[in-house]
């Protein structure tokens, strides 16, 4: 179904509402509270969607966070890999960022999420929900995506989980190869407030390299709950 500008604007708005509403839930932060009304008071305002993003903007710096490394935006096609993955905090962290930098990308979560009377919100603020039990075929899937678009871009969290693991799933290398594109790792490092973009990576020619590679970039990378991070205990200098 194709939208208007002013159609695709406020639904832009009305997702983003909801967003903020949903952060008031889980967090119980009063900020929330004061950008819901404002969401309210211009809802109708097509400049709408500048004002989302200096909202987002500025909730991102009151909070503390930075940006540091490249610039995602620069690459077309890629797949980005968050790590570490330990708190439920994380996902506020992200899509603030994803509004106001803006950044185009959709990011994949397990299917649990996308659940009745969340799934629709989660999939229209840009989630794909991935089963578990169905791993080969979403990877497929995926693929398949890539190679239907000239401009795509995921985020996984290949952790998988927010308790501590010793080892990632490889979904997201196997993505990489078969779609030949590259991989951008990303550090949500909780101790330093950064969102760090490393540089386009193409994938290695083996798993084991790639991991190998992924474990030694995000060594001593702090998550919000330190001893779930990957690669904890860290060594101690």
């Amino acid at each position: 179904m194709h939208l208007k500008g002013d159609c695709k604007g406020k639904l832009l708005v009305l997702t983003n509402y909801i967003c903020v509403r949903l952060m008031y839930r889980a967090f119980r932060c009063d900020i929330f509270i004061v950008f819901q009304e404002i969401f309210i008071a211009n809802f109708a305002l097509e400049e709408k969607a500048i004002m989302i993003k200096w909202i987002f903007k500025k909730i991102w710096h009151w909070w503390g966070w930075k940006v540091t490394g490249t610039d995602p935006n620069l690459t077309p096609k890629k797949i980005i890999v968050v790590i570490p993955h330990t708190s439920n905090w994380d996902f506020p962290v992200g899509y603030l960022m994803k509004v106001w930098y803006p950044l185009d990308v959709r990011w994949i979560a397990k299917s649990q999420m996308f659940r009745w009377p969340f799934g629709g919100i989660f999939k229209a603020m840009g989630g794909i929900p991935v089963n578990r039990k169905l791993a080969k075929d979403f990877v497929g899937t995926m693929i398949g995506l890539y190679n239907e678009h000239d401009v795509f871009s995921t985020a996984i969290a290949p952790e998988g989980t927010r308790r501590k693991v010793d080892k990632l799933k490889s979904g997201y290398y196997r993505i990489a190869v078969g779609a030949n594109i590259p991989i951008i790792y990303t550090k949500f490092d909780w101790k330093n407030m950064e969102v760090d973009y490393g540089p386009p990576k193409m994938p290695a020619d083996t798993w084991e390299e790639e991991r190998t590679y992924a474990t030694e970039y995000f060594k001593d990378t702090v998550g919000r709950v330190p001893e779930n991070s990957f690669g904890y205990p860290f060594d101690k200098k």
